[in-house]
């Protein structure tokens, strides 16, 4: 629980992050390095498109970042979302983060500023 506090920021609070984890529909996965939680990242069929995606709640612990672990999450949830039959990945990211999932191949779809939570849309094609 310690570590989801660690993980907040303006738009996900320890709340929002436990009720994607509870989530049914949410497969939500840890990534873990010698006994300790790094990273976490959540997939879920997008419910407004087809064969679509939607990569949700990638965090990297700040004590780790910049040695690839966030790229090694979101391959993992694409591969799953292959599996599925998917042809898509969305992800909305943080004005901050955009330029992270461009680097993993994710282009803007819309600048999404009305929508209180969420930042920018972006897609990448599978």
């Amino acid at each position: 629980q310690s570590q989801i506090e660690n993980l907040k920021n303006d738009h996900f609070t320890p709340e929002i992050i436990r009720e994607k984890l509870l989530d049914e529909e949410v497969s939500q996965y840890i990534g873990e390095f010698d006994g300790s939680i790094v990273g976490t990242v959540g997939i879920v069929k997008h419910n407004e498109f087809e064969e679509t995606g939607l990569l949700l709640a990638l965090f990297v612990d700040p004590s780790v970042q910049r040695q690839g672990i966030g790229g090694k999450l979101a391959r993992f949830v694409e591969n799953e979302a292959r599996a599925n039959g998917w042809k898509h990945m969305r992800v909305y990211s943080s004005f901050n983060a955009f330029g992270i999932y461009e680097k993993m191949g994710y282009t803007i779809v819309q600048n999404a500023e009305s929508k209180s939570d969420l930042n920018v849309e972006m897609i990448k094609t599978l």
